[in-house]
Formats: C-alpha cells, sequence, structure tokens
C-alpha cells in the first residue's frame, strides 16, 4: 500500500472516530434535556435508560427492586412473589450433601454450591426493628491477640480471618425512600458512569389496602 493510501485511510479513521463521539455527545446533551424537563419527563423519555435502587429484607439477603415493594406505615411488603432459594447442595468429600442456607453450603465447599429447590414468597418486614452488630473483633497480629472496633482494622493487620468476639443490638430501619438513576441510551454498557445524567428520589408507594 502506497503512503498516500495509508494516509488516506488513517484520516478516514480520524474523521470517523471524531464523528462517533459527536454523536455521542450530542445523544448525551439530548438526554440530559429530557432528564432537565422533570421526573415524568424522565420517566416517560426514550433517551433514557432508568435504574431503580432495591430495597434489601433483613435477615434474607434477598434485595427486591423498589417499585416491587410498597409501605402501609409500619411495614414494607413485597406485592410480588419472589422466588427463594429453600436448598443448596454442596459436594463434601465427593458426595453431595444438602444444606438449608447458601452460607453453610459454602462453608463446605464455595465452588460446587447450587440452589435446588426454590418456593415463591412474599417478603415482609417491620420499618422499625433491632438487628444484632459486632462491636469488637480479634485477630492474631505477630502471634498475639489484638482487638479492634471494626472488622476492617482487624483484616488489615492479619491475613487470617477476623473474629467476632463481642455484640451488641442496635435500632435499625428499612428504607421508605428510594431513587431511579438515568442514563443516556444507546451505550454498549447501558449504565456506564460516563453517560450519568442524574437521580430522582421518590417514596416508597403506600400499600393498597
Amino acid at each position: 500500500m502506497s503512503k498516500l493510501m495509508v494516509i488516506i485511510a488513517l484520516l478516514g479513521t480520524t474523521f470517523a472516530a471524531h464523528a462517533d463521539r459527536d454523536d455521542d455527545r450530542e445523544k448525551l446533551n439530548r438526554a440530559k434535556a429530557a432528564y432537565a424537563q422533570g421526573v415524568e419527563a424522565a420517566l416517560e423519555s426514550k433517551l433514557l435508560d432508568k435504574r431503580t435502587s432495591k430495597i434489601k429484607f433483613p435477615g434474607t439477603g434477598t434485595y427486591i427492586s423498589a417499585n416491587g415493594v410498597c409501605n402501609d406505615g409500619e411495614s414494607i411488603h413485597s406485592i410480588y412473589p419472589i422466588q427463594f432459594c429453600v436448598q443448596w447442595r454442596a459436594k463434601v468429600d465427593d458426595e453431595w450433601k444438602y444444606f438449608d442456607s447458601k452460607r453453610k453450603a459454602e462453608g463446605r465447599n464455595d465452588r460446587s454450591v447450587t440452589c435446588t429447590r426454590k418456593v415463591d414468597r412474599f417478603f415482609s418486614h417491620p420499618i422499625n426493628y433491632t438487628k444484632e452488630v459486632c462491636t469488637l473483633w480479634r485477630a492474631k497480629v505477630d502471634d498475639e491477640w489484638k482487638y479492634f472496633d471494626t472488622k476492617r482494622k482487624a483484616e488489615g493487620r492479619s491475613d487470617r480471618n477476623a473474629t467476632c468476639v463481642e455484640t451488641a443490638m442496635v435500632a435499625a430501619s428499612m428504607p421508605t425512600t428510594y431513587k431511579i438513576d438515568f442514563y443516556a441510551k444507546d451505550r454498549k454498557d447501558r449504565f456506564d458512569n460516563e453517560w450519568y445524567v442524574g437521580s430522582y428520589g421518590f417514596d416508597v408507594q403506600a400499600c393498597e389496602m
């Protein structure tokens, strides 16, 4: 290929890259304009992808999209039944064993764990509740036991797992508000932070009586 052809090919690639960037910038600007029109316009806009935050139900490890729960004033409820795993399987000493929680199964084998039985269930939990938290952690540092007020500090001083040695009950609450993040569309990664436009906050919907 002649030098002239190489130069032409490079120029064509450069122009195409600039055109793509200009097109991306225009898409982002249109998405920002749609978002700026207000929450209703943002929700209806076809220029925006939406990501709704999820709410965790304490003690279950289950997260449900905030638009799939409701608030009755005292508790948060799932509106629809959610599939929930109630039995896990793991291979222990070349034999399949069954467990009632994923944590127990992973404690015996962290590679072969699979869910073997699911049930549909509704979730419900009081908004205000108490929970047990660890307040003192122990880790061995230079062959001597040391105590820390957080797990991160304990593990930062020891290459072995830290152990909780003291707990306390503290007040906690489930969220009654949530947010929806908006992103400009037409991106390979739909939720690329470079294309993040903004967020709007919402109250968890009231339950229908």
